[in-house]
């Protein structure tokens, strides 16, 4: 993720340029091929039946400044897993500007739920509480918290690279879901052997909408993003512009494409509430783009560059054709199975009486199995009698360590136990 703030004169410049862009995204130029521009032309689209109205989006990263976000009222209070005093809120509210921001807002009429879960890497001491806190617990706590305020899309901002289904993000990432939550998490990258041979977690977790990042030529974007199995959509992930009063950020990284997939997630669960979270990722899917080259399935891609129009219609089109309870296209007809006409199954009749003896008479078998089986235990366990000048049986746990077992008597050992017995009392048992 890189994050760049321009000089206060080139924000000046920049603006000024920039002022038709504060309205609702134009039309991209016809022989334009960025897949940044046809993504914005998808959105355009998709705004003509959504804008993401009575959906709530958390923001699962560093706090969320209002001032990125076209309403204020759009930000609810949310919570401070972290802690630390005089939050920058950087990194947060950059997504939540991509989200909902003044003019260039993906999803504008969603309301944006703020969850901080850990600190923005400019901030004074950040370093300092990544190593003393654990970063996987305040994210699970923050997910199961925005599932419980009601958020229908939750961003997962950041990512951890170890098998996290044994900590506590898969049980947080299962409880949303049953909350009926869309999760999205960037399949992020970072530089160094800790991402060998790892997959980042809560993207590659089962149920999650897991989002590489793509160029603007539709090419993985491997500077922020890994290939793997877990990837379900792409979206560019290049330089994006967020505006605030007083200037404008550039933004860029695997962030960036979580913010176009969790906004598109947002504008189907706006357009029908009543999805599943499944629902939903699968109209994500079966409506994603195919850049040239690209196979059915990809594991930079996922099934394509998502598409919020077209997830809108397949949305649709799963709404009015729900999957049938029959069986499903292709299954072999019964006809066919049995050879034209299945056959009826005949049964042999018996009368109630008949049963009735039967039962009594298996029932009487039982109960004499039972009593020979317990009259055999009940002899095996009959204690022996010691035969004399043999050692006494003992009885509870075995010999005790460092006691010799002992050897059972021969006939003159015997006879001299007897004799002991005999005389002074002295011989021993």
């Amino acid at each position: 993720m890189l994050i760049r703030r321009p000089s206060a004169l080139l924000a000046t410049v920049a603006l000024a340029l920039l002022a038709p862009l504060a309205f609702p995204v134009p039309a991209a130029r016809a022989d334009s091929t960025g897949w940044d521009d046809r993504l914005a032309r998808d959105f355009r689209d998709a705004h003509q039946t959504t804008r993401g109205g009575r959906v709530t989006v958390a923001i699962l990263s560093t706090g969320v400044d209002a001032g990125f976000v076209a309403r204020r009222d759009a930000v609810r209070k949310g919570r401070d897993f972290v802690g630390t005093p005089r939050p920058k809120k950087i990194e947060g509210s950059l997504l939540a500007g991509l989200l909902a921001g003044r003019g260039l807002g993906l999803a504008p009429e969603v309301k944006i739920l703020p969850v901080r879960v850990h600190m923005d890497w400019e901030e004074p001491g950040a370093q300092r509480w990544e190593s003393r806190n654990d970063s996987r617990q305040t994210t699970a706590d923050g997910i199961r918290y925005a599932a419980d305020q009601g958020a229908g899309v939750i961003v997962v901002g950041p990512h951890f690279w170890d098998d996290s289904y044994g900590g506590p993000l898969g049980p947080a990432v299962a409880y949303a879901l049953a909350k009926n939550a869309v999760v999205v998490a960037g399949n992020g990258r970072v530089e160094g052997p800790e991402s060998h041979g790892n997959r980042p977690f809560p993207a590659a977790m089962t149920g999650v909408v897991g989002v590489g990042a793509v160029d603007t030529k539709g090419r993985p974007y491997r500077k922020y993003s890994q290939p793997g199995s877990g990837v379900l959509v792409a979206a560019p992930g290049g330089e994006h512009i967020i505006f605030r009063p007083g200037g404008f950020w550039r933004y860029e990284g695997t962030s960036v494409a979580t913010a176009w997939a969790g906004a598109a997630a947002a504008l189907v669960r706006s357009a029908y509430p009543r999805f599943t979270p499944a629902q939903v990722a699968t109209a994500l899917a079966r409506s994603a783009r195919h850049p040239a080259g690209a196979g059915r399935y990809d594991t930079n891609l996922g099934f394509g560059i998502v598409n919020p129009a077209g997830a809108l219609r397949e949305a649709r089109k799963m709404a009015e054709n729900p999957l049938p309870l029959g069986p499903p296209p292709g299954s072999v007809p019964d006809a066919s199975r049995f050879a034209g006409r299945p056959e009826p199954i005949e049964a042999v009749r018996h009368s109630a009486g008949e049963l009735a003896g039967f039962s009594a008479l298996a029932g009487a078998g039982v109960l004499a199995m039972l009593a020979a089986v317990f009259v055999a235990v009940r002899g095996r366990r009959r204690a022996p009698v010691p035969a004399a000048g043999s050692p006494p049986v003992r009885r509870g746990p075995p010999w005790p360590a460092g006691d010799p077992v002992p050897e059972p008597p021969g006939p003159a050992d015997a006879r001299a136990g007897e004799a002991g017995e005999s005389g002074d009392g002295s011989g021993t048992r």
